[in-house]
Parts: structure tokens; C-alpha cells; sequence
């Protein structure tokens, strides 16, 4: 089914003719198939495209690995803070114009489970940390990095919660 090749200007080089020849047949014959852009290799952008393989059991049976690993890895955590929560530590409050801080420092089995990066306090109560409203984690201590150090408005219970002064 192989067309003479008439009318192709290929400077004499018999590869073109065959390649040429190749595009035809693999086109059905068709010399200029409009609606198939010939890809690398001779294949159409439609033949391309089922090249292309379903997810396959393997991929599935990683999937099923990685959420049981994530399934251990959540009961270990919740293990670790149920054991150690009454062993963080929460430093006094300390002042400057603007602010009052304060340090909580986690036992070693919980602060694994602290990101590098800073929580929101969603995140940081969920390692057990307890302490009033208003405090942001604020900045993590490259060198001791179960040290969260915790900012909020100085005097922030009384402006915004109606309540006493807290005890230093």
C-alpha cells in the first residue's frame, strides 16, 4: 500500500522516501492526514496518548503501604503525647514594651513530631501544648528545636478577654 512517493521534494535522499513512506502507511495511506500531527517516532498525537498507562496495581499497593505507615505513624504520635504531655515544660512570662513571651519546652518523644516549620496553634495543641488564648509560635530555635518559643500582645487577656492580669 505503499504510494510512489510523487510530488515530494526530498532533494534526492532515499531515507525521506522511506521515512515519507512510513508516515503513509502508518496514516492509512493518507499522504497529508490533517487531524494526525505526527509525533517523534512516526507516532500520531492520538497514538501518543495511549502510550500511556492506567495506574497499576503496583502503584496501588504503594498507596496502601504509605497510608499504613501514615496510619502507624499517627498512633505512635498520639502514644507519645498521652505518655509525655505532663512532662512539657512551660517557662514564666517575660516582657518588653510590646509583647510577653514565653518558652514550652517538649520531652524528646514529642518534639519529634514537631514540623520545621512554625504551627499554627491548631498544630502546636495538638502536641498537647496548653496554655490561654492569644499566644503565636513565633520562631523556631535552630539548635534546640523542641524549645517552641511563643509570643502574644502584652496584656492580651485584658484587652481582649475581660480577664485579670495573669500571674507572672
Amino acid at each position: 500500500m505503499l504510494s510512489s512517493n510523487a510530488g515530494v521534494n526530498n532533494g534526492g535522499d532515499p531515507t525521506l522516501n522511506s521515512h515519507h513512506a512510513h508516515q503513509q502507511q502508518h496514516n492509512g495511506g493518507a499522504a497529508n492526514n490533517n487531524n494526525a500531527h505526527m509525533q517523534p517516532h512516526g507516532h500520531t498525537q492520538q497514538d501518543h496518548h495511549h502510550h500511556h498507562t492506567q495506574p497499576s496495581h503496583h502503584n496501588h499497593h504503594h498507596n496502601r503501604q504509605d497510608e499504613e505507615k501514615a496510619r502507624l505513624r499517627a498512633e505512635q504520635r498520639a502514644k507519645d503525647i498521652a505518655k509525655n504531655q505532663e512532662h512539657i515544660f512551660y517557662s514564666t512570662r517575660y516582657y518588653d514594651d510590646v509583647w510577653e513571651y514565653r518558652h514550652v519546652s517538649l520531652p524528646k518523644p514529642i518534639a519529634r513530631h514537631v514540623p520545621n516549620e512554625l504551627m499554627t496553634e491548631e498544630e502546636w495543641r495538638s502536641l498537647g501544648v496548653k496554655q490561654s488564648q492569644g499566644w503565636e509560635h513565633y520562631m523556631i530555635h535552630s539548635p534546640e528545636p523542641h524549645v517552641l518559643l511563643f509570643k502574644r500582645e502584652k496584656d492580651y487577656q485584658i484587652k481582649y478577654l475581660n480577664a485579670p492580669p495573669p500571674k507572672p
